[in-house]
C-alpha cells in the first residue's frame, strides 16, 4: 500500500496488518492509529532508522532478490534488534541462504504460481522443520 486511501480500502476490508513497498511515515503512522501492524519496505540504513523511529522493530527488505544476503547481514551489524521480512523475486533455492544470514521470514509467492513451485516450497518447510 502507498496512499491513506489504500490504507483506507484495507481497514474497511478488515484487514490484519498492511504492507508497502517502502516507507512512508504517513501510511505508518495512520496504520498506527488504527492498530494495524504495518511492514513498510526498506533498502536502506537510513529507511531503517526511519522505521525504528517510528516504533517498528519488523521490516520488509525489498527487493530483496536484488539487494541480497550480503545487505542482510551488513544491516543486521548494527540492526541486531530489527526483524526482517525479505521479499521481491525470492525463489526457493535461495530461502534458506537469506535465513541463515538474518532473514526472519522469507516471502515466496511467486514461487506457489506452479505445482512445481508449490512443491518446492513444501520441500523446504518440510526440510527446515526437520533441522
Amino acid at each position: 500500500m502507498t496512499s491513506i486511501e489504500q490504507l483506507d480500502a484495507a481497514a474497511a476490508a478488515e484487514a490484519s496488518f498492511t504492507v508497502s513497498p517502502g516507507l512512508d511515515e504517513r501510511v505508518v503512522r495512520e496504520s498506527i492509529r488504527r492498530g494495524l501492524p504495518h511492514l513498510p519496505g526498506v533498502s536502506t540504513a537510513g529507511d531503517i532508522l526511519r522505521a525504528k523511529g517510528l516504533g517498528l522493530t519488523w521490516v520488509k527488505a525489498f527487493p530483496a532478490s536484488l539487494l541480497g544476503t550480503e545487505w542482510v547481514k551488513a544491516m543486521k551489524g548494527p540492526f541486531p534488534d530489527v526483524k526482517f521480512v525479505a521479499t521481491g523475486g525470492m525463489r526457493v533455492a535461495t530461502a534458506q541462504t537469506y535465513l541463515e544470514d538474518g532473514v526472519s521470514v522469507v516471502g515466496l509467492s511467486a514461487e506457489f504460481a506452479s505445482d512445481k513451485g508449490a512443491e518446492a516450497v513444501k520441500n523446504l518447510l518440510v526440510t527446515s522443520a526437520a533441522s
